[in-house]
């Protein structure tokens, strides 16, 4: 049975819920909105890549930012960028794909394409939001929930997957069309600031007073937000080489990055595996990947709990990075029930391996520097997703599903990586 939810953790569940649903409804409909606005395949890959891009160069600034200033400042400005976004994606809608900005008749970029690539660029680098969620709940817990608590939270991100595109189907076979979801994004963007404004709350930090600026700016931006009860030479500084100093953090900012990279060269060769070699619709590969969703949220809701009180996190890992070796050996297979089996054994090893993982990840700072460390993971993550995108579509068609060895590998070397550096006696870690 799943165990109950701690009530201080519940607005950040509900936060992350709603941000990623407004994300996930137009990610079905984003190819559509390219072609529409003048754009081909190839412009569809490079719009696809700028967000992770952006978002490798925002998190470390914005969850340094939110040491500084706190959380849910940061929250507030990474939400305004997303709100942001959405309204430049309904200009970018309304106007001429026909005046072509700049590059040749086969690769031009329209005035409709260019402000879809602001919005993306826009949200990518206020995208922090996930680093800086991650490192308020990494405040609100305990080392007895703290794995709990991150399984809930990947639980949320599972569940707003699962509705946004089932909602986006829904929607644009209205009149409106692709808009309906693009307006309903939009929407719930200014709800999720409104949620983080009146129900986050807003943590003070135990042993610091913040400095009361006059302006506005001041507050956001000023050098010295807080005057810290301990001697400036006591206090932990938040510069990456200083953080790298941290027992085990280098090689955890390694398997960050190895785990977006994997996953990226699936979320890339995958789909045209399933279109061009399987003969999948959109509607077969969104079944496939929503099935994905559901079994991650069953694991995280009443299976990780459960196995973390008779497992320690880092043992929890290394089954999860077993599972996940294993699970893309099976895809290289060429029979459709076994890619099914393959995508529960892939799921159930991403829903243990990732809320275990981010907790011993978040046990690794305090509340000084969990944001700048949060910010790093998911810049180093955000590294691998591009990488992995880019390289995923180039060596499926040099490699074929031979591509899918090359996540296996990672994963078992994951494994290897975990039982050498991540073995601990302690039970939260």
């Amino acid at each position: 049975m799943a165990q109950r939810i701690s009530k201080e953790v519940i607005p950040i569940l509900s936060v992350n819920f709603v941000g990623l649903l407004g994300y996930s409804i137009v990610l079905p409909l984003l190819v559509f909105l390219v072609t529409k606005m003048g754009g081909d395949a190839v412009m569809y890959g490079f719009i696809g890549a700028v967000y992770p891009v952006f978002q490798l160069i925002g998190s470390p600034i914005l969850g340094k930012l939110s040491d500084n200033i706190g959380r849910k400042q940061v929250l507030l400005l990474s939400q305004a960028g997303t709100l942001l976004a959405w309204i430049l994606f309904i200009v970018a809608y309304f106007l001429p794909a026909e005046v072509n900005i700049m590059g040749s008749a086969e690769y031009l970029i329209t005035l409709p394409l260019l402000v879809l690539i602001l919005a993306r660029a826009v949200d990518g680098f206020t995208g922090g939001n996930i680093s800086v969620a991650n490192a308020y709940l990494s405040d609100v817990s305990t080392e007895e929930n703290r794995t709990r608590n991150f399984s809930y939270m990947s639980a949320s991100s599972s569940l707003g997957f699962v509705l946004g595109p089932a909602l986006a189907g829904i929607l644009a076979a209205t009149v409106l069309e692709e808009l309906l979801p693009v307006f309903l994004a939009t929407g719930i963007s200014l709800i999720t600031m409104i949620m983080i404004m009146v129900w986050l709350p807003n943590k003070e930090q135990d042993d610091c007073q913040p400095i009361r600026h006059k302006s506005v700016v001041g507050r956001l931006f000023g050098g010295a937000h807080k005057e810290c009860n301990a001697p400036v030479e006591d206090k932990p500084n938040n510069r990456f080489k200083d953080l790298l100093k941290i027992k085990g953090l280098g090689v955890m900012l390694i398997m960050y990055f190895l785990t977006f990279l994997a996953f990226s060269l699936f979320y890339s060769a995958f789909p045209i595996y399933s279109t061009q070699k399987l003969g999948w619709d959109p509607s077969q590969l969104g079944g496939f990947l929503a099935i994905s969703s559901v079994v991650i949220f069953i694991v995280n809701i009443f299976g990780l709990p459960q196995l973390n009180k008779v497992l320690k996190n880092f043992q929890i890992v290394f089954l999860g990075a077993l599972c996940l070796g294993g699970a893309f050996l099976l895809l290289e297979l060429d029979n459709i029930a076994i890619l099914y089996v393959a995508n529960i054994i892939l799921s159930v090893g991403n829903g243990l391996l990732w809320p275990s993982f981010m907790a011993i990840l978040s046990g690794k700072g305090d509340h000084t520097n969990q944001g700048s460390i949060m910010g790093w993971g998911n810049s180093m993550g955000s590294l691998g997703s591009v990488l992995g995108l880019i390289l995923g579509g180039i060596l499926f068609k040099t490699l074929g599903t031979n591509v899918f060895m090359i996540g296996a590998v990672i994963f078992f070397v994951m494994g290897v990586i975990t039982l050498l550096f991540l073995r601990t006696k302690n039970q939260a870690t």
